[in-house]
């Protein structure tokens, strides 16, 4: 689990620079290569063409959240069920920190690790292991919050109305990304799985669009009805 919980920390980071190369189209008066995916299309193989179909459904699953509700409830969905995976690899990695933390203590060689994390001097200017599991073993405070904060994304509604508000304001983003960056460091690393789902948080609202009703009017607002009725009765 330890070892999972390092490859979800690079696919993690790998995100937003698979969404900008991959994903995000460019702007639409470049016409002959809007993305990566059409413009090495003509070269691609058999196994290559598949993932850039992957891509392409990638691109109108996009698109189709613009305008239908099914497939955003279907990507909070998504994102859920991803935040509640993250706690539950953190969860698995921490339940085998305090294993081993057991099984050294029943072997009395709990003396010569660490346990702040942190390299101390020890008698006649010798030093004590370092600790390199402290960082996986979380604090139940943040199970707490990032599950108090999970369950926020049970309503679609409530998930709704977050992602959209953090895609659509700067000054929130940016106090999220400054919260992430604090909370990977601090405490030595035992409060890192509230940035990783504040992470996911902040991925999954810069990919999350505003939604277009296609059945509004476009150009001026219509008159309410209230006014014709008014102008026929007189």
């Amino acid at each position: 689990m330890l070892i999972l919980k390092l490859i979800l920390f690079v696919v993690l980071t790998s995100i937003p620079f698979l969404y900008h190369f991959l994903i995000k189209p460019r702007r639409e008066s470049v016409k002959r290569y809007r993305n990566v995916f059409t413009a090495a299309q003509p070269h691609m193989s058999k196994m290559k063409k598949s993932v850039w179909r992957l891509g392409t459904h990638l691109i109108n699953f996009y698109d189709k959240m613009k305008h239908r509700e099914k497939p955003r409830k279907f990507f909070t969905l998504l994102l859920l069920l991803f935040l509640l995976g993250i706690q539950g690899v953190d969860n698995f990695a921490s339940g085998e920190v305090a294993a081993t933390y057991k099984t050294m203590a029943k072997e009395k060689r709990l003396d010569q690790l660490s346990i702040s994390g942190k390299k101390t001097a020890a008698p006649f200017m010798q030093r004590k292991m370092n600790n390199y599991l402290y960082p996986f073993l979380t604090r139940p405070l943040v199970y707490l919050i990032t599950f108090g904060m999970t369950l926020l994304f049970f309503s679609y509604k409530l998930a709704n109305r977050i992602l959209t508000k953090i895609h659509n304001s700067k000054r929130i983003l940016i106090g999220v990304s400054c919260v992430i960056i604090l909370f990977s460091f601090f405490d030595e690393g035992r409060y890192i799985l509230l940035s990783e789902v504040l992470f996911v948080i902040a991925m999954a609202a810069l990919f999350y669009p505003n939604f277009h009703d296609p059945a509004a009017p476009k150009g001026r607002k219509p008159i309410p009805q209230r006014y014709t009725v008014e102008r026929k009765a007189a």
